[in-house]
């Protein structure tokens, strides 16, 4: 017998989990620690002074990333995640302020890629938390398949102008950890972290 109405069903949007979860989050409110960048990771953060432009980040990674070896599919998830957790920093969190910084960093080695990707937003969609542990209930891009956009997901009946609400889907197959943090800044750090794959 299958029962229904689970309350901490994350995909049922009257779940008890998913009316919990309507508000913003304020980060600035909250306990946790700022995490700054650690030692090892080389500091590319910048101002997005003339809008965002992801072609000479996508052009240097995916180069590196060819010269040590990689398959093209390694590269275009990669790619593809790091773009889509650069452009969630610049649109969600800083809100296209270019004045605000966009953080990155970065460690490539033969064993592991990680980033850090961070914005001077303050607050998160707090529909956000429970699509993030969607994700975290399937390992594998077979079971994000089957996950809503997070406009869908949040009950919206439509994107924003220029959104498609799939960025944090992006994330997850292309990385195989992904964890959100506090930054320095007082905004959102994600650390995207996978093994390294010729």
């Amino acid at each position: 017998m299958e029962l229904k109405n689970e309350l901490l069903d994350l995909s049922t949007r009257n779940s008890l989990v998913r009316t919990q979860f309507t508000e913003k989050i304020d980060l600035s409110s909250t306990l946790i620690p700022k995490i700054e960048i650690p030692k090892g990771f080389r500091d590319r953060s910048f101002f997005p002074t003339h809008g965002l432009d992801l072609s000479k980040i996508s052009e240097g990674i995916s180069a590196r990333l060819n010269e040590m070896g990689a398959s093209k599919d390694y590269i275009r998830k990669t790619v593809s995640g790091l773009c889509e957790a650069l452009k969630n920093a610049y649109e969600h969190g800083n809100e296209k302020d270019s004045s605000k910084l966009i953080v990155l960093a970065k460690s490539i080695s033969r064993e592991k890629l990680e980033f850090l990707v961070g914005d001077q937003g303050g607050q998160i969609d707090a529909n956000l938390v429970p699509y993030i542990l969607l994700f975290r209930q399937g390992e594998h891009e077979e079971f994000y398949k089957d996950i809503d956009d997070f406009y869908t997901f949040k009950g919206d009946s439509f994107a924003p102008e220029g959104h498609s609400g799939i960025g944090t889907k992006v994330i997850h197959v292309g990385f195989e950890k992904v964890e959100y943090f506090k930054n320095k800044y007082g905004g959102l750090l994600i650390h995207l972290e996978k093994s390294f794959e010729i």
